[in-house]
């Protein structure tokens, strides 16, 4: 309708729009099989610029998330199960790390990242969605964290701790490039490999993800099971989407016969603004992008968090 201009004026960004929630309708598997809405929504993309089509996606977020949450208030809501991922992500740490609660046991363990100063953290829906408990831990200290609000479809999930921390900034930059440099820090196989902070680096291989989702970057940066929540960071240690998945090999060497070779996917930063700004209180709280590059990493660790899900 929008795209041919019957019954309203033409509008591409607005067909795209539609086209994208159609698609995401037609999503029965965790992945998308509306092969029409696709269809018509890549159309829609090539027809829009850098800035408009970021501005569609964003639109396209707000929408899908006022459609999966019509009654939400800011009250915790009953967790789902994540559509967006299911069979195609290594789970996360079942074995719990060596951080151990007098009356509970950790179930799964994942990273997050505080995004205010008042200790509001970003982290992935699918560490914290069969938690009866959950706690954040900085350093030497332990925190009790409340789920304030989440987003099943799109992996996300806000939590809230009580004090006064480091946070990191949004890019002000609504696109990225293919062979940007990023990077993240988090916290894999804390059993294995140790309760400290790991680093690792890589490039944007692509801004789709798996089957093109535009809600996704594909990215070079080595992950594992734990590094989900974590953020996906520019050169100046800006925030440029949520660590959410790598294509599990299982399942890939079943479908095609190979072995994925570090395929890693990350939420784009656009679809957790949209989750912030269903919250008013919380837009005006977030920090200034950073201009620069000294201590980056130093800065990104001090904001990165262990996150612990509790029986």
């Amino acid at each position: 309708m929008y795209a041919q201009g019957e019954g309203v004026t033409q509008n591409y960004k607005f067909a795209y729009v539609w086209a994208s929630l159609a698609a995401a309708k037609g999503n029965k598997n965790g992945f998308y099989n509306n092969e029409n809405a696709i269809k018509n929504r890549d159309i829609g993309a090539k027809k829009l610029s850098p800035q408009q089509l970021s501005e569609a996606q964003d639109l396209a977020a707000k929408i899908q998330y006022q459609i999966d949450h019509p009654t939400e208030t800011q009250e915790k809501q009953p967790m789902e199960k994540p559509k967006l991922y299911k069979g195609w992500i290594a789970p996360e740490p079942k074995i719990a790390p060596p951080i151990r609660d007098t009356e509970r046991k950790v179930i799964v363990s994942g990273t997050g990242f505080i995004i205010t100063r008042d200790g509001y953290i970003l982290t992935c829906h699918h560490i914290i969605k069969d938690a009866n408990a959950i706690k954040i831990v900085i350093g030497e200290n332990t925190y009790p964290a409340k789920l304030v609000r989440d987003d099943p479809n799109n992996d996300l999930a806000l939590l809230k701790i009580n004090g006064s921390f480091s946070a990191i900034a949004f890019s002000s930059n609504r696109s990225t490039k293919m062979g940007q440099k990023v990077f993240t820090i988090g916290y894999p196989n804390p059993s294995l490999q140790g309760v400290s902070a790991k680093y690792t680096e890589g490039t944007i291989n692509s801004l789709t993800g798996f089957q093109d989702d535009l809600r996704l970057y594909q990215v070079s940066v080595p992950v594992q099971p734990g590094n989900s929540g974590g953020a996906l960071l520019d050169e100046y240690g800006n925030i440029l989407g949520v660590i959410v998945a790598m294509l599990d090999a299982k399942t890939t060497f079943k479908i095609s016969g190979t072995l994925p070779q570090n395929v890693n996917y990350a939420v784009k930063s656009t679809y957790a603004r949209a989750l912030l700004d269903t919250l008013p209180g919380i837009s005006g709280k977030l920090i200034a992008p950073s201009r620069s590059k000294s201590n980056v990493v130093d800065r990104a660790q001090n904001s990165t968090v262990m996150v612990l899900s509790y029986d």
